[in-house]
């Protein structure tokens, strides 16, 4: 982390170790106290999750369900609106079919805003009892929007997984897409008439002005 001319160090990561410090004052860590190093590894997928909200990082959850259509091929959509200002990570997303009692197979793909059919604001269920102290942040910047009509092709597909019969579903947890203002994913039954039902866990954060700059 640095503030030197035409470099910036991470708000988040130095607001983050600052309060697990208990440091006090606006300026960077290797300012306010240059005595401490501090180690970070970055390449560590997942932080301890109680420490995800001192770096203004917040978790949530939500449930979508769509009916089936005879003929059709149930889709279920979730976007990162366009100027939302935050960037939203999946730590697991779950498809599962009503009921499960045959083998059903998902597509997950990523799409953007061309390729999304409308949609509505979630109100995503905040998972930390701290999380009313970031106001808009609270609910979840997140559209969602399904449709049984059609077989479905938007999108590049990035996998396929099966629901094995009588089982909890197909589970993604692992390489997700982590979406930027204006993109989303889509998850597709491949099976016709079926209702489905679409869980996920997923963290926002504010986009760091760093990111959104050219390199």
């Amino acid at each position: 982390m640095t503030d030197r001319p035409g470099e910036a160090y991470i708000h988040r990561w130095n607001e983050l170790v600052k309060r697990l410090m208990g440091s006090k004052g606006g300026e960077p860590l290797h300012e306010l106290a240059p005595e401490l190093m501090v180690g970070l590894e970055i390449e560590q997928e997942i932080l301890h999750p109680e420490w995800w909200i001192l770096g203004g990082t917040l978790l949530y959850a939500t449930r979508q369900a769509i009916a089936a259509a005879i003929g059709n091929n149930g889709r279920m959509q979730f976007q990162n609106p366009i100027g939302s200002g935050v960037v939203i990570t999946f730590l697991e997303i779950l498809a599962t079919n009503q009921p499960a009692v045959t083998a059903t197979q998902y597509d997950l793909s990523t799409i953007t805003g061309a390729s999304f059919f409308g949609g509505a604001a979630v109100a995503g269920s905040p998972q930390d009892g701290r999380a009313n102290q970031f106001g808009v942040l609270n609910v979840g910047p997140l559209l969602a929007a399904s449709l049984n009509t059609g077989v479905g092709s938007a999108g590049a597909i990035r996998s396929r997984k099966e629901e094995p019969p009588n089982s909890v579903g197909a589970i993604w947890t692992l390489g997700l897409p982590i979406l930027t203002p204006g993109t989303g994913i889509e998850v597709r039954d491949v099976t016709v008439n079926e209702a489905m039902s679409v869980e996920i866990v997923y963290l926002v954060r504010a986009l760091e002005q760093s990111e959104a700059m050219a390199r």
